[in-house]
């Protein structure tokens, strides 16, 4: 075998046949094992070329034809190709001591630098350790004043909620499943009695916790002041006044001021001498289980508090029935996540509760629907406000 020096340059391999009737058109067909996976075309041209082989062992294999197309006998020439000299293994024994002594090298300057680094974090630990602490102390003491100022807000909240005593004579038969998911709620109830007529809202104000607790002070005020001050009856129009008392005192007239906060709520009224229900609405329906039928009473598409018009929310009237069961509810229970998927609790599976449970007493509602949440919950966060209310008509 022959033996050539690495090079990057071409190598030229010549060959003949001893046919010299017509050597011009004698034919060749070459084939480089290491290199080619097939032959070539034939070709009178006698030569092959190659550049940038690498190391290694070849074979370069030749056959010919005469210019009548007689075959000839082939040939076959074996080389190998060295190494260059960074690739040989003394090379590479050079390289892996180079490389031992240039990590030893980096080690031995690295452990310096963290010995010395180490030593200036311990000082800045012990001093930053020290503000933290103070800091640490500051930030308890304020969340406590924050903390105690919210709870006072809660009981000052509290307050605009009717009593039970008032709930109870309005509507003698009924439960209220109201639970925050902050310290104070964006979710509220309202209730009065009213020249003859028992009224019930269930409100969902923009937001929950302590923004959502400033609307629902505008909204009980909002509602108080158009039934009792105004003395209002139509829950249509009682939501148009409530509408242009939040639009006003929210001054969204005010570029500067210009905010969507607002209410989705429902309301109702109910005249127990005729068993008829009244029920306006902003997004938010009213559910009348009858018979274990359910009937939906869907509200305008309208938050209350974006607009002074008159006439945006339209009052829906039905008789009652002794044994009806109206509910009203945010949409905290039926946003809630959870379940083995983590998905919301829906709409229709509140819808389906409902008729499940409406035959039952009051308390036992209640409890189912405290328990259903509950389970349903699992270990997921609440993620907003509760609040549902049911009324036996009797």
């Amino acid at each position: 075998d022959v033996q050539f020096k690495y090079s990057s340059s071409t190598y030229n391999f010549y060959f003949y046949q001893n046919d010299f009737s017509n050597p011009k058109e004698n034919q060749y067909s070459y084939k480089l094992i290491g290199q080619d996976d097939t032959w070539s075309s034939w070709s009178t041209q006698p030569f092959a070329s190659y550049t940038n082989l690498i190391e290694g062992n070849y074979e370069l294999m030749v056959r010919g034809k005469t210019a009548l197309g007689e075959p000839a006998i082939g040939s076959s020439f074996h080389f190998e190709i060295l190494p260059p000299w960074y690739r040989t293994w003394l090379a590479f024994v050079g390289y892996f001591i180079l490389f031992v002594c240039s990590v030893w090298a980096l080690v031995r300057i690295q452990t310096r630098r963290l010995k010395v680094r180490q030593k200036e974090l311990e000082e800045e630990v012990s001093k930053a350790t020290v503000e933290i602490r103070e800091q640490k102390d500051e930030i308890e003491t304020l969340f406590e004043e924050v903390t105690d100022s919210i709870r006072y807000a809660k009981h000052i909240q509290n307050s605009i909620l009717p009593s039970d005593v008032l709930i109870k004579e309005a509507f003698p038969d009924h439960f209220v499943l109201y639970q925050p998911k902050d310290i104070v709620s964006g979710d509220f109830y309202w209730s009065t009695i009213r020249n003859g007529k028992s009224y019930m809202a269930a409100v969902d104000c923009t937001g929950h916790g302590v923004p959502g607790a400033f609307m629902s002070m505008l909204g009980a005020s909002g509602l108080n002041n158009a039934v009792n001050d105004q003395n209002i009856q139509n829950p249509g129009e009682i939501l148009d006044a409530l509408s242009n008392y939040a639009h006003v005192n929210l001054n969204k007239d005010r570029i500067e001021n210009k905010v969507n906060d607002g209410m989705d709520m429902s309301l109702i009224s109910i005249d127990s001498a005729s068993k008829t229900l009244e029920y306006a609405g902003a997004f938010n329906p009213a559910i009348v289980v009858r018979n274990e039928e359910l009937i939906l009473l869907k509200g305008n598409r309208q938050s209350v508090g974006n607009s002074v018009d008159l006439g945006l929310f339209q009052t829906q009237k039905m008789k009652l029935k002794t044994g009806d069961m109206i509910y009203l509810f945010s949409d905290g229970y039926q946003d809630q996540f959870g379940g083995e998927r983590g998905k919301k609790f829906m709409t229709k599976n509140l819808k389906q509760l409902f008729v499940r449970i409406a035959h039952m007493d009051t308390n036992k509602q209640l409890k189912v629907l405290q328990d259903s949440l509950h389970k349903w919950r699992g270990n997921f966060e609440q993620v907003d406000d509760i609040l549902v209310i049911g009324i036996l008509c009797k």
